[in-house]
């Protein structure tokens, strides 16, 4: 087998068969009329040949090929040309023709047949061209279409305004960071406190997100996307601007891997959008711009024939891994202590009559690892103690907390207390959503609501070991109040609700398109983690109350303004009430 034949692929064979026979009836037409001469350039077989190697069809080695082929047999010595011309005129006369040697025979092939010929190479080449898209003006490789790039830009002002009575409240989230903090102010140095007082108004701030996905195959896609975020807190990709005009941080905000076992069943692993049902912008449980780490299986599907449709969402998430050097100074580390969040939602959805819709979810949140643990023995001078690390990776404000350290002192004058901070309950949320969408004077209009209790939530916990009691959410304690009251001026609780009603288009994605939000939040302190709920709403955490309302009108194709003002205050303890207002001019593609 000559190497031309050995390297053709087999959508191409067809075209060499029909070059050779193309070379062949021109071979066949010259020898019937005049001697053979060399091919010139203007050869239809060779340009072809040269052709469909400029066009990526033959590879170069092949166009040489079938080029030296068609040349070869172009060239070949014509000795017994008159003989077979005169042979042809004898069988046409009815004479028996005897062949000699050097004689070439060429079986006739009909104008239909040719034309046949040529047709399916045409077709071959240009089938071909379309599906490698080398044919096509103005198209990219087969690999482009199946990258989608999406993102979102959204610049806000936003003011802070502080309640006038408000009270000083110390900032645990800093001590946790940055400490131990020394919480004996016997010196007159106070340990970090919030700012409860002073209004922080005309903020801008801006989020950037920019995401790819590519389809790897039909079942498999994976996904990248990076943000904007003054740190690496889970809650917010918001960056406030100035800095001296410093350029701002991008972060890592997803990347995961996505398979379609069927299309009723899909897992996700990585780090990932929120994958259960939740409200958004007022969720009880989770902020908007959260995403999950770890892996999550989706099933979705159709029940009857009544327009029903069941779903299910169950996932495995580690929170936070224990530092492999636990405790740097000391030869004898720390057994591992992960946090993990195990999640399980079951829910349905469907149409109504007149073309209500209604969706229902059901919850279920186990968080491990997550309450803190009071230390053996520590001296005060020493740099870590044996449970430092039960504090918690990122906090907001609202859960109830105590001091972790079991603190000795170095000598009989040291009064120091360094002290870092744990929570005091463990959280096993069952948390109920669910909305009814209709039209209200023929315009949308959705109910929404959504319940949380913290099924693990136990009081008495939190006042089992006298030297760890709560440190927050008293009312009436001072300085001469007695230990024995103070459980019961204690005041916490593991309930929250919400109650949102949006008149117009929910999601705002058209010129003249616009909605009206009105709603009411209440979160006790303990009803779930404080550092995963909506960073907004009173500035974040939880031990929240009160009311929010916004509006949206869309300027242009996915452009619209927005505007929110949320006020919210302490459920218990000492005042503490924050306003928020935010204007913002959205953009999405």
């Amino acid at each position: 087998m000559n190497q031309a034949t050995r390297v053709h692929p087999p959508v191409l064979r067809p075209l060499a068969v029909a070059l050779m026979l193309a070379a062949c009836c021109q071979q066949a037409l010259a020898q019937s009329t005049a001697p053979a001469a060399p091919a010139s350039s203007d050869d239809v077989t060779q340009n072809l040949i040269r052709l469909l190697v400029m066009r990526g069809t033959l590879t170069k080695e092949e166009g040489e090929a079938l080029l030296a082929q068609a040349q070869a047999a172009a060239q070949r010595p014509s000795s017994g040309s008159v003989a077979t011309v005169a042979a042809a005129g004898a069988a046409a006369a009815g004479e028996a023709v005897a062949t000699q040697p050097g004689d070439l025979r060429v079986q006739y092939v009909s104008p239909r047949v040719r034309a046949q010929i040529r047709d399916e190479v045409k077709q071959e080449v240009i089938a071909q061209a379309k599906e490698e898209h080398w044919a096509e003006p103005n198209t990219f490789p087969e690999w482009v279409s199946r990258i989608t790039v999406s993102g979102d830009v959204r610049a806000r002002y936003q003011a802070n305004l502080y309640g006038g009575g408000n009270a000083p409240a110390i900032d645990y989230a800093a001590i946790n960071a940055s400490g131990p903090v020394n919480m004996n102010n016997a010196s007159g140095v106070l340990p970090p406190l919030m700012n409860t007082t002073e209004n922080r108004t005309d903020l801008f701030r801006i989020r950037a997100r920019l995401g790819v996905t590519a389809a790897i195959s039909d079942d498999l896609t994976a996904g990248i996307r990076l943000a904007t975020g003054s740190s690496n807190g889970p809650v917010s990709t918001t960056q406030t601007l100035g800095g001296g005009f410093a350029k701002k941080s991008i972060w890592l905000d997803q990347a995961y891997l996505d398979y379609r076992f069927t299309d009723s069943f899909r897992v996700t692993a990585g780090r990932f959008a929120n994958p259960f049902y939740s409200l958004d912008n007022a969720d009880l449980l989770w902020s908007n711009d959260l995403n999950f780490d770890g892996i999550a299986g989706r099933w979705l599907k159709p029940v009857g024939n009544r327009g029903v449709t069941a779903f299910a969402t169950a996932g495995v998430f580690p929170i936070n891994y224990s530092d492999d050097n636990f405790p740097s100074n000391s030869p004898n580390k720390a057994s591992s202590k992960n946090e993990w969040l195990f999640a399980l939602q079951a829910g349905a959805e469907g149409k109504l009559g007149g073309g209500d819709r209604v969706k229902g979810a059901i919850a279920y949140y186990h968080f491990t690892g997550m309450r803190g643990a009071f230390s053996s023995p520590c001296l005060t001078s020493s740099p870590s103690c044996d449970t430092d690390n039960t504090r918690p990776a990122f906090m907001q404000k609202g859960n109830t907390l105590f001091a972790l350290r079991n603190n000795v002192p170095v000598n009989v004058d040291d009064t120091s207390n360094p002290q870092f901070f744990g929570l005091t309950q463990n959280f096993r949320p069952l948390n109920l959503t669910a909305q009814w969408d209709t039209h209200v004077f023929k315009l949308p209009f959705s109910l929404q609501a959504s319940y949380v209790r913290n099924l693990a939530y136990d009081k008495d916990r939190a006042f089992q070991n006298p030297a760890a009691y709560p440190a927050n959410h008293y009312e009436g304690v001072d300085s001469s109040t007695p230990l024995a009251e103070y459980k019961d001026k204690w005041r916490s609780g593991p309930n929250g609700y919400l109650l949102r009603a949006v008149f117009g288009n929910q999601n705002v994605l058209a010129r003249g398109q616009w909605n009206f939000l009105l709603g009411y939040k209440y979160l006790q302190p303990d009803a779930v983690p404080d550092g995963f709920t909506d960073p907004d709403f009173r500035l974040g955490g939880t031990n929240s109350k009160g009311y929010f309302l916004g509006a949206a009108y869309g300027i242009d194709k996915n452009a619209w303004l927005q505007a929110r003002w949320l006020s919210g205050r302490e459920v218990y303890g000492d005042p503490l009430s924050i306003n928020v207002l935010m204007l913002e001019l959205n953009a999405k593609f």
